[in-house]
């Protein structure tokens, strides 16, 4: 067929490379031919491949991909008459050589990208592999364009697309062993079965192979240097066969199970600030990027024998700088705010040395802003750039491990929410074994962070009043302002003393948007209430209290111009407008526990605790109520019997009884909304006989009475 085709013809040369051929899995055939010994003699192409994730700074936002796969790419480009003797090859049937180019020669891959790359550089949204084209569009419309000037290109040019392999117009596609969507990517999980069947390398050989396959994902995989040393200490062996232990193969199981079930990467938008955590062991270097939206990339490196003697501060330096060199391409023009708790980072004090020195002007050449972070503060950090050491949590059980890091996530990452609320959330996902609840209860209950900044018992007088939900999702919103609050608390380009969070909530979903602004007037309202309807629709209802900035005329004016009814709550009734002020509440703790985190990280923390968690009157996830009714415009919200709070209520009306050696937090003065709740712990040193007042040592030599309505229990981490 291919000498028909005028794709190969025989042969009278002096070259002879050998062939074998294979099964493709359609059931044709594939030569393969050895060109190694050509390609030993063959001048190079002075070009280089993109990496894969070159392209991908320019994917954020866009929500429709196309992939083009070029028919039989390389078969498309004629060869020099006088350079296809050298493609001479065996077969049985006699000798023959190329007329187009075959696969297997050194330059081809590079010089066809090259063409393609050049026939479509001057297209925006399109990325260029070889002989795989992706468009990339934030919008049909576009989409549909642009897929029409590359088709009028290939065309132009005479290159044959493979009808068969096209997708069009897809929401997620999968693109060189990744799955690409709108946020971001993820393995391809059917790219990831090799690492099922891998069989134990028994060459030197066999373990790089096994290093690369694993490396391709290495963006995916914190702490992947330490994981994968025993594989990078085989290859050093001076001995040509090698042992592999069931142990170290089950390292592979356990990347391949984590690349498969956590593995997700989210676009850098060079547009937005990065931030960037590092860690450094004894043994190796790890960091973390990130920005407002998720984690870009993982990045971690053994170090070798001199650099293992490096002082901590030299270590986190170095790691600091090999993790911006890593991102260059991406970071290079942007802010990067790098968190460090190391304050000789921050100061060139005597303890910096001159190595130290060089690394830290290196670093400076980029728009770098240091920002000191205590151990204390810093919980993504720790759960990002190390593993979970924040509590001891007990695993008799026999708990997955995967869950421990999963619950201490989902705590930090989202504001710290409740016992019931975690284990509802982590329930949406997965099963849970016998124990694993508990196991959670145990995690939230110790949290110190919690225990400082959280009521010991719910507010037990009256109940809530006023109309609470509707059903139909994005037709009725609540709103409220919440501050004025301190802004020096919080980094932000905001140039003022005090800021506000306005909130706008879909009474049916409970789906939440927030807003952090200088001032709280109608102006502020009306283009939140604008940025609502571009993204969610224009609601019917608006709720709200009496504020000024609610009742004003401009804000009267905008609501009747665009046809939404505003609703008032009643006058110092702060519950007619329920749904609003147990928000302020969930606003008001994350501010506490993240005071002196970026603004910009905070606002995302408190939407993430919002609209990513359980919500037990609705008995759903906001989100998912979302993403379900832009399916089914149908959907209607039924709201839940809140028994659990009902349960929770009941459960808290029990008297505590203390003993003498408890210890005990007790209710601090706050002086303004961000102070935290509770200070202690402090030991109990006596109790009178009817449980009501408590004697407790505040130092050495003082102690104070306090009455149990003043005082909670600790809880041990």
């Amino acid at each position: 067929l291919l000498e028909e085709s005028g794709i190969i013809s025989k042969a009278d040369s002096k070259y002879a490379a050998p062939c074998f051929v294979k099964d493709k899995e359609n059931g044709d055939l594939r030569i393969l031919i050895d060109y190694r010994q050509l390609n030993l003699i063959t001048e190079e192409e002075q070009n280089t491949f993109p990496t894969v994730r070159d392209s991908f700074h320019k994917m954020v936002g866009c929500k429709f991909f196309t992939k083009f796969d070029l028919r039989k790419g390389f078969y498309q480009i004629e060869l020099k008459k006088e350079d296809r003797t050298k493609t001479a090859f065996v077969t049985p049937f006699g000798k023959y050589q190329w007329n187009r180019i075959p696969m297997g020669l050194k330059n081809p891959p590079k010089y066809f990208h090259n063409l393609i790359a050049r026939a479509l550089g001057n297209i925006e949204n399109v990325a260029v592999f070889i002989d795989d084209i992706i468009v990339f569009s934030k919008s049909e419309e576009d989409h549909f364009e642009t897929i029409n000037n590359v088709l009028k290109i290939l065309e132009d040019r005479n290159i044959i697309i493979n009808e068969d392999k096209n997708l069009i117009c897809e929401k997620e596609i999968s693109y060189l062993g990744f799955n690409v969507s709108e946020y971001g990517y993820a393995p391809d999980k059917n790219r990831l079965e090799d690492f099922e069947s891998w069989e134990k390398p028994k060459t030197k050989r066999q373990v790089q192979q096994l290093i690369g396959k694993i490396n391709w994902y290495r963006p995916f995989l914190k702490d992947l240097s330490t994981k994968m040393k025993p594989f990078y200490d085989k290859v050093k062996e001076k001995k040509r066969k090698i042992k592999i232990t069931d142990e170290e193969m089950n390292i592979v199981k356990e990347i391949s199970k984590e690349l498969k079930e956590k593995a997700y990467l989210y676009f850098p938008d060079l547009n937005e600030k990065f931030f960037i955590n590092t860690d450094a062991s004894e043994t190796g270097i790890g960091a973390v990027l990130y920005q407002t939206n998720g984690i870009i990339a993982y990045f971690s490196k053994t170090l070798n024998d001199n650099q293992q003697k490096y002082s901590v501060v030299e270590k986190e330096c170095l790691a600091i700088l090999t993790a911006v060199q890593s991102w260059h391409t991406w970071i290079g023009g942007s802010k990067i705010t790098v968190f460090t708790d190391s304050n000789n980072l921050l100061h060139n004090t005597g303890n910096f040395s001159k190595i130290c020195e060089r690394w830290k002007a290196e670093i400076q050449k980029l728009n770098v802003e240091f920002v000191h972070i205590s151990g204390s503060e810093n919980l993504i950090a720790d759960h990002l750039s190390r593993k979970v050491h924040a509590m001891e949590l007990s695993n008799e059980n026999g708990c997955d491990k995967s869950l421990i890091e999963e619950i201490a996530y989902n705590h930090i990452i989202n504001g710290h929410p409740g016992q019931f609320t975690t284990i509802q959330t982590i329930k949406q996902t997965r099963d849970l074994k016998e124990g694993e609840s508990k196991m959670i209860k145990e995690y939230i209950r110790k949290c110190i962070f919690c225990q400082y900044n959280k009521h010991g018992s719910p507010t037990k007088s009256g109940l809530i009043e006023g109309c609470l939900s509707t059903t139909t999702p994005l037709k009725s919103i609540s709103s409220d302002v919440f501050g004025p609050f301190d802004a020096s608390h919080f980094p932000s380009d905001f140039e003022s003393d005090k800021l506000y969070c306005i909130t706008m909530i879909d009474r049916a979903s409970r789906y939440t948007m927030i807003k952090f602004s200088k001032t709280a007037n109608a102006d502020d309202l009306i283009n939140m209430l604008d940025d609502w309807s571009k993204i969610h629709g224009k609601p019917m209802e608006f709720l709200s209290d009496n504020g000024p900035c609610y009742i004003a005329e401009s804000m009267a004016d905008y609501c009747g111009k665009m046809g939404i009814k505003q609703i008032f709550a009643t006058r110092f009734n702060p519950t007619g407008n329920a749904i609003s002020e147990r928000i302020n509440s969930t606003i008001l703790l994350i501010l506490k526990i993240y005071k002196n985190w970026p603004l910009e990280i905070v606002q995302v923390i408190i939407e993430n605790r919002l609209n990513t968690q359980y919500h037990s009157s609705i008995g759903r996830i906001p989100k998912s109520v979302l993403e379900e009714y832009s399916i089914n415009p149908n959907l209607q919200v039924v709201n839940q019997p809140n028994n659990y709070d009902i349960e929770k209520i009941n459960k808290s009306r029990r008297p505590h009884t203390y003993n003498i050696g408890d210890l005990i937090l007790k209710k601090a003065q706050v002086k303004n909304k961000l102070d935290q709740l509770y200070i202690g712990p402090f030991k109990i040193i006596s109790i009178d006989s009817n449980q009501q007042t408590l004697e407790v040592e505040l130092s050495s030599n003082k102690t104070e009475k306090l009455n149990i309505k003043q005082v909670k229990p600790f809880v041990r981490g």
